[in-house]
């Protein structure tokens, strides 16, 4: 259905060009698409201050921004700064984008209802050349296409977008209409108007905060996709964390655990690649804040040590790729060694190096499995302790992460 809209919007936009551009003549023709670009840039310049001067409106004793603020706040969630400034920028963008179309369509009607008269008076002599005018109206259609079409396509696809991240294995948006969101936002027909005018669709969905921060809609999509795929895998590592220490799992399921966990890690790392310097940068500042969405500062459930991961966050030194070599190592592992399953292989040094550096350089991990202050044992590695002691007395992490390193696997602190 919006395949069929996408595409029919420039077909009819460029045969209303062609009719109307014929209707005029040549001269009108090109008069009317130099007041278009006219109007377009006037459009431009003028939509992020006119956005602005909307959102700073008085409505009461408060301007619009303020109750928009007030409204996300009214929550029992305390929203903070960082969290806040996403939501009034994803607000911004769309009043943004709303008065730049009516701006531009408002500068068409005006500029021609100002020089229509005198055309009639002067542009008028000559020929009319209807056939090149129409040509100029067909160009005409296609640029409108372009400035129209653009925008709304990429708003389509950012929606879709926002609408397939889950929470708690839900969907954030459902509803019917996001099946067609799906079909469109994989069709040929987005990705050819995201390949012809990503730059444009950018330039228009651009706001800066308040701490002179340039970021567009797609930054913002970005930021909320990775701000609830870390939180996502944050309470997955959680849940596979459990069943590992769990002495009621079978070997079968601490094993799947294992790779489960490598999964998560490894999806997670393709989601930071993927980031952008500034959709970092917002995560970085975005992340510390979000446990005081959740947690109070003298909160028993939060470990002092979790409470120094988020405040020493920093997604580009979350070496997430090393932290999934680190579970399927333990996989591994536990394939070669438990009599559960048939492998008589035996377990290498560089297996034993896999697991200990990968967790050593993300530990969090071993934060998000303490429990009332304790670090259970997840691995039982009678037999190997050598080589596991050889590979955590080796590794540079300070002594205090080295003995949680030596609880978290039976071995006996130093």
């Amino acid at each position: 259905m919006l395949d069929g809209i996408f595409i029919g919007i420039p077909f009819a936009l460029v045969a209303l060009g062609f009719l109307f551009g014929f209707v005029r003549g040549l001269n009108r023709s090109i008069l009317r698409i130099i007041l278009v670009v006219v109007s377009l840039v006037g459009a431009f310049l003028l939509s992020h201050e006119l956005s602005h001067l909307l959102l700073d409106l008085n409505i009461g004793e408060r301007t619009v921004k303020e109750e928009l603020i007030a409204l996300v706040n009214s929550s029992d969630i305390p929203i903070p700064e960082s969290v806040m400034n996403l939501i009034i920028a994803i607000f911004e963008i769309a009043v943004g984008v709303g008065t730049y179309f009516a701006l531009f369509y408002l500068f068409k009607f005006v500029t021609w209802a100002i020089i229509f008269p005198v055309c009639k008076i002067f542009v008028r002599k000559g020929k009319p050349r209807r056939l090149w005018g129409g040509l100029v109206g067909v160009i005409q259609g296609l640029f409108i296409s372009f400035v129209l079409v653009v925008p709304l396509s990429g708003m389509v696809y950012e929606v879709d977008k926002i609408s397939k991240i889950e929470v708690d294995g839900h969907r954030l948006i459902e509803a019917e209409i996001i099946q067609d969101l799906d079909a469109y936002a994989e069709s040929s027909t987005c990705k050819f108007y995201s390949d012809i005018g990503d730059w444009y669709f950018k330039m228009v969905t651009t706001v800066e905060f308040d701490d002179g921060k340039i970021v567009d809609i797609t930054d913002v999509s970005d930021v909320v996709d990775s701000v609830v795929d870390l939180g996502n895998t944050a309470i997955k590592i959680d849940e596979h964390m459990s069943t590992m220490s769990s002495e009621e799992s079978t070997p079968q399921e601490k094993l799947q655990a294992m790779k489960d966990l490598g999964d998560d890690f490894r999806h997670l790392e393709e989601s930071i690649d993927g980031m952008g310097q500034v959709s970092k940068d917002i995560i970085n500042e975005v992340v510390p804040t979000i446990k005081d969405m959740f947690y109070t500062e003298d909160d028993e459930h939060v470990e002092d040590s979790l409470n120094q991961f988020f405040d020493d966050f920093d997604v580009e030194k979350l070496d997430v790729s090393a932290a999934g070599d680190a579970m399927y190592g333990i996989a591994t592992f536990i394939e070669k060694t438990d009599p559960e399953f048939e492998n008589e292989e035996p377990v290498t040094e560089e297996e034993v190096n896999y697991i200990v550096d990968g967790i050593s350089k993300n530990l969090y991990i071993v934060d998000l499995a303490v429990e009332n202050g304790e670090v259970p044992q997840i691995l039982d590695i009678s037999g190997y302790e050598g080589l596991f002691e050889q590979a955590i007395s080796s590794s540079e992490i300070d002594d205090f992460h080295k003995d949680e390193l030596r609880q978290l696997f039976g071995l006996p602190i130093a």
